[in-house]
């Protein structure tokens, strides 16, 4: 199947995981990779890598508003699952 091909009902249902529809930041922290350290946490998660969300954080730093996003979306996986 072709990346930009409409996918039919029955094969949506052999696809299992998730699909990153689109990451949004606000403009005080565009530009200082927001989005990508978002989508490595959510592959990590997916992909059964380790990676610890209890570590310490440093106050309002890009990399803590992205790991309480990844644990919002965990959360909500977790709920539907």
């Amino acid at each position: 199947m072709a990346h930009n091909a409409a996918i039919s009902e029955t094969e949506f249902a052999e696809f299992s995981g998730a699909v990153i529809v689109r990451v949004t930041v606000g403009e005080n922290v565009s530009g200082i990779d927001y989005e990508s350290r978002a989508i490595n946490y959510l592959n990590a998660y997916f992909n059964v890598e380790y990676f610890n969300l209890d570590e310490p954080e440093i106050e309002n730093s890009a990399e803590t508003n992205a790991r309480d996003d990844v644990r919002e979306v965990v959360d909500g996986v977790n709920d539907v699952v």
